[in-house]
């Protein structure tokens, strides 16, 4: 797939007309292995590259109806003009292997990722006149690059007298994230409060292991009950800049499930079921210039989802149908907020 796409935000600031332009390249590569009648190798290769012109973001008014936050360059910082560029890269590779044990099926999937983003300037500007660009930070050359590995084995199966689904397997990942600035400036009331020249960078490393099993009964033809559940630990670390020291967080959760679902003809049916999801907490940042050594940490995320549906054919099989309600409950949202600390003139993410 390649994309090229036109830009139509223009930089009153700069002169530059649709800067906010877009290159995507997208390419993906499957294949499969039948080594034997019981064995089969897939694998999966995906590459995408995209070159964005600047941010599609213009002005934040707060509530007021003045402008809050400007993604422009600040000239009085002493930084020449500089395009607000972002360049994107995805790398995903994928070997699954499948094993017919005859009672069950062994399943084997590897996967390797690499994803980054480089933004050639980045400037935040909060609460201002914009004449005077009073306070806020600018950022020259951030990137963020995301490698990971994950490897999961399951064993899946159906019981002789068909009454029986079952699942069972394990996962691990290990999963890191490097952060690094070539040069960073807070700035407040017109004058820089602090600036940090070179290159600064910030490691943050999750590494997590989960056992999870399903289990479906049939009752009969018609009505099945499904149970699962899903035992999750994850151990981070985050090191480098806006961390006075580094900061170590373990996270263990347990999530279950359960669905029954009911056939009310070979094309038609209809479900209801409940399950819970995780997220994992993590280390918040020491603002730049506090005399703070470390900040509490902000607390996991859970999610509980209660879901009812139906399924149906129409039409002698010509049309699809689904419907489904929804009602969500979140336990300790997790959500960045960006606020200027009277305390410190420096924007704070919470």
């Amino acid at each position: 797939q390649y994309k090229d796409v036109g830009g139509w935000l223009d930089d009153v600031d700069t002169g530059r007309e649709d800067i906010n332009d877009t290159e995507m390249s997208y390419f993906r590569l499957k294949g499969l292995w039948q080594a034997s009648d019981d064995l089969t190798v897939n694998v999966m290769a995906i590459r995408e590259r995209t070159d964005i012109g600047a941010s599609s973001r213009g002005n934040i008014l707060d509530e007021q109806g003045d402008p809050a936050i400007r993604t422009v360059d600040r000239s009085s910082l002493g930084f020449p003009l500089s395009r607000d560029t972002r360049d994107t890269y995805t790398d995903i590779y994928n070997v699954t292997v499948n094993y017919d044990l005859g009672f069950a099926t062994l399943t084997s999937s590897t996967s390797k990722i690499d994803v980054g983003v480089f933004t050639d300037f980045n400037s935040f500007l909060v609460n201002q006149d914009l004449t005077l660009n009073d306070s806020g930070i600018s950022q020259i050359g951030p990137s963020r690059d995301l490698e990971g590995f994950s490897q999961e084995v399951r064993l899946a199966g159906v019981s002789s007298n068909n009454k029986w689904d079952w699942v069972v397997g394990a996962f691990y990942a290990d999963i890191d994230t490097f952060a690094e600035f070539q040069a960073f400036d807070s700035f407040s009331a017109g004058a820089v409060v602090f600036h940090l020249d070179g290159a600064a960078v910030e490691d943050n490393n999750s590494e997590s292991t989960a056992i999870f099993a399903n289990v479906a009964y049939h009752f009969n033809e018609q009505l099945t009950l499904t149970l699962g559940g899903r035992q999750f630990e994850d151990d981070r670390t985050t090191d480098g800049f806006g961390f006075r020291e580094p900061a170590t967080d373990s996270f263990s959760h347990f999530s279950p499930m359960a669905a029954l679902s009911y056939a009310i003809n070979d094309d038609a049916s209809v479900y209801v079921s409940v399950a819970e999801g995780f997220r994992s907490g993590g280390s918040n940042q020491v603002p730049i210039g506090s005399t703070e050594t470390s900040r509490p940490a902000y607390e996991p995320e859970t999610v509980r989802t209660y879901e009812l549906g139906a399924k149906a054919l129409l039409l002698d099989g010509r049309l699809s149908t689904e419907t489904a309600l929804f009602y969500t409950q979140y336990e300790d949202y997790q959500a960045r907020d960006q606020t200027l600390s009277s305390s410190d003139d420096l924007i704070s993410i919470l």
